[in-house]
């Protein structure tokens, strides 16, 4: 957490990089995340379950990212496939929630950016 009374040095005048460091000592570094008084992407909300659904159900989840100007849902992990019933429209996350033989967890990723910064915040719902 940033407190915002101490915003005023001039390091604050860009974009920083937020890194995240583990138990075990790994870095995990988010360039240009930091951004205080400039106009791009971040999350205004953390939470990521969209809900469960039946088959049929029309699915509409808003994805509350301030300052994008694109979006794109994509599959969360290497080698799955892309989900052709879900896509984004209008800063929501839309679909309409395909007929199961049984209960299934799907995950996507969801990338917003403004052009120049790229955030990126997976999501998953149920279907049964």
């Amino acid at each position: 957490m940033i407190e915002s009374s101490l915003m005023n040095d001039p390091s604050w005048r860009g974009a920083l990089d937020l890194t995240l460091v583990d138990t075990s000592g790994n870095e995990f570094v988010f360039p240009g995340l930091i951004n205080y008084g400039t106009n791009v992407p971040y999350w205004t909300d953390s939470g990521s379950y969209i809900g469960t659904f039946s088959a049929g159900d029309s699915i509409i989840f808003g994805l509350k990212v301030n300052n994008a100007t694109t979006f794109t849902i994509d599959p969360a992990y290497a080698g799955e496939t892309a989900l052709p019933w879900l896509s984004i429209s209008n800063g929501n996350i839309v679909g309409t929630a395909p007929r199961n033989s049984s209960p299934s967890r799907y995950e996507v990723k969801v990338t917003a950016s403004n052009g120049g910064v790229y955030i990126t915040k997976n999501y998953w719902l149920l279907v049964i």
